[in-house]
């Protein structure tokens, strides 16, 4: 008997670990589309029930590259949203009209498209095939870069919405972006598969109004807070992470706070030295005035990285910024605080305000944070000092409670009186 019951107790936890995995896994749609190829190549169509994990999704791109009919690697274009839905691709305006009309098109010329309704982070699939990446970081970049290279995957990112633009016409805008640009890639390589993802899913309760920006794992604000003064640097090849909702700021003269401005960064980009990595920007206050801010990111032990001093250049000048703060965390940890980190050496400070920041980013987005408050605040340290005073005084009353003795005689109004002697 206690066998069968310790096997059901088994099962159950089995299933709701099951359940919970489920549930915790954010899922996003795929479309992949190939026009090489005259539809002879045959790869087992998916339900579109089934959810598939990175490693699945890797599984079924090798074999989509196997079959086709051009056996030499392709050029694989991924079109990166920052979130999308199953529900994105319903869309239509009083009219009728489709969201993605381009795609459609494009789609309807392919030799072999697939839509899978469910993945799990798609681009750690993708880089699982083992092709070099180049990363876009606009449209604008395309005309500049000529790879002439094959079995590479080349990432376009898509823009956020415009002032005043719903979802639909947001979708739209994309849909003729896309279609664009797989054309003139298409033109250059000939040999292109194409990829329309997101990082996120868009997937909104019905109550909730729907979001087309999404905060990229960060803990130094929410999507309330976040407007047009949101400082979030990165280096081109997304290996460095700093984000604030408070630009950085500067002050080369302490005494006058005339002298303070922000800093929004020209150009951003990462140099690796020996022993360490630093962010650098470059920035313009005025048509005369010009520096640079280089963060610096050691790694001490292959553990643990810190920041511990930052680079201040202006006219050829550059001086060696400190803080007292303890600023590090695990390797493949962010570091978030919502207090003010100064960075300071004399006259000069630089100042971080509810800062979130990391070197050696995975998958382009944060990693678990390391806050700069510890555990024990004053908060709960004043909570546990009155609730301790509080048990303190309970304890002494309930002694002095327990300590108080009874009579052993009582006496009987109808009796004899008691008399107790001396002796007793």
């Amino acid at each position: 008997m206690a066998v069968v019951c310790s096997c059901r107790v088994f099962f159950v936890l089995k299933f709701l670990v099951l359940i919970i995995s489920v549930c915790g896994t954010e899922q996003v749609p795929v479309l992949i589309w190939d026009i090489v190829g005259d539809g002879s190549h045959k790869v087992p169509n998916l339900s579109p029930f089934s959810q598939l994990s990175p490693d699945e999704f890797t599984d079924h791109l090798q074999r989509m590259i196997a079959a086709r009919e051009s056996k030499s690697k392709p050029v694989i274009t991924v079109f990166l949203e920052d979130n999308l839905s199953v529900e994105d691709f319903g869309w239509e305006d009083v009219e009728e009209h489709s969201t993605f009309p381009q795609l459609e098109n494009l789609t309807a010329q392919a030799a072999k498209v697939d839509f899978l309704p469910s993945v799990h982070a798609p681009l750690k699939g993708l880089k699982a095939l083992g092709y070099p990446w180049h990363v876009y970081q606009s449209t604008d970049d395309l005309d500049s870069h000529r790879v002439n290279e094959r079995g590479m995957v080349l990432l376009v990112r898509l823009g956020d919405a415009e002032e005043e633009e719903n979802r639909p016409d947001f979708l739209r805008r994309h849909d003729r972006t896309i279609s664009t640009i797989y054309q003139d890639l298409l033109s250059k390589y000939g040999n292109l598969i194409a990829v329309y993802t997101a990082r996120h899913s868009s997937r909104i309760e019905p109550n909730e109004e729907p979001s087309v920006r999404r905060v990229r794992s960060l803990l130094a604000v929410d999507d309330t807070q976040e407007g047009n003064n949101a400082t979030f640097w990165r280096d081109k090849d997304n290996k460095i992470f700093l984000y604030s909702p408070v630009p950085p700021r500067v002050n080369t003269m302490t005494s006058d706070p005339s002298q303070a401005f922000n800093i929004t960064g020209n150009d951003i980009t990462r140099d690796d030295r020996m022993g360490y990595q630093r962010l650098v920007v470059m920035f313009t206050v005025n048509s005369t005035r010009k520096g640079t801010v280089r963060l610096r990111f050691p790694v001490s032990g292959q553990n643990y990285w810190n920041l511990e001093e930052v680079e201040y250049e202006e006219d050829g000048n550059m001086t060696l910024l400190r803080t007292s703060s303890d600023i590090y965390a695990p390797v493949g940890f962010s570091y978030h605080c919502g207090s003010e980190i100064v960075f300071k050496n004399g006259s000069i400070t630089f100042n971080l305000t509810n800062v979130q920041i990391q070197p050696n980013v995975q998958d382009m987005k944060f990693g678990d944070a390391y806050d700069c408050v510890w555990f024990f605040s004053i908060a709960i340290w004043s909570g546990l000092f009155v609730t301790a005073i509080l048990a303190l005084i309970m304890i002494w009353g309930l002694t002095m409670i327990l300590d108080i003795k009874t009579m052993d005689r009582f006496d009987d109004p109808k009796g004899k009186t008691i008399t107790i002697s001396a002796s007793e």
